[in-house]
């Protein structure tokens, strides 16, 4: 039998202000990605799946977080005890959507060992993190290519090591069927 998720009165004001905004700009950096690495290096995209994977990306963010009026950034208790991304998963399964689906909600983040199998993955992982950043810049705030130091950049070599390594985009496919 699961909990009800508390309802903070400041979420919906906040995932309208910020949250569905950083989830508008994903989509559209990681559509510009794959329009680009498909122009350029002929690879193949599923923009399907790339759009519901950039779409839910974040679906966790709604439980993960409890912003109060001048403090954004505050957790709930489900985002200081679970890793970003893992209620999300558990979202997905319960929805039953795609397993190719769950996984891009599961791997679109640093905080998990697990990084994306496909390419649209990848595309997903960057356009997170630039449209973060952006957004930090703008408001003045640390930007997590500073503050995530080491591990950002390891987890960006395995991301580009993995597109290097995706060559062939349909033999990656199959590892969801």
């Amino acid at each position: 039998m699961s909990e009800p998720i508390p309802v903070n009165p400041n979420m919906l004001k906040w995932a309208r202000e910020t949250a569905g905004l950083e989830v508008d700009n994903v989509v559209t950096i990681a559509m510009a990605m794959a329009s680009f690495a498909g122009d350029t290096w002929h690879i193949p995209v599923n923009t399907d799946l790339l759009l519901a994977g950039a779409m839910l990306h974040d679906v966790c963010k709604v439980v993960e977080c409890a912003p109060e009026e001048g403090k954004p950034g505050k957790r709930s208790a489900i985002g200081e005890n679970l890793v970003h991304g893992a209620y999300g998963v558990h979202l997905a399964l319960n929805a039953g959507l795609p397993l190719r689906v769950v996984h891009l909600i599961g791997s679109h983040t640093p905080q998990v060992s697990q990084l994306p199998k496909v390419v649209e993955g990848i595309f997903i992982c960057y356009a997170d993190y630039a449209a973060a950043d952006i957004f930090h810049l703008g408001k003045g705030m640390p930007l997590l290519l500073d503050t995530t130091g080491l591990k950002l950049s390891k987890t960006l070599a395995k991301l580009t090591t993995a597109a290097a390594n995706l060559g062939a985009h349909t033999e990656n496919a199959g590892a969801f069927d």
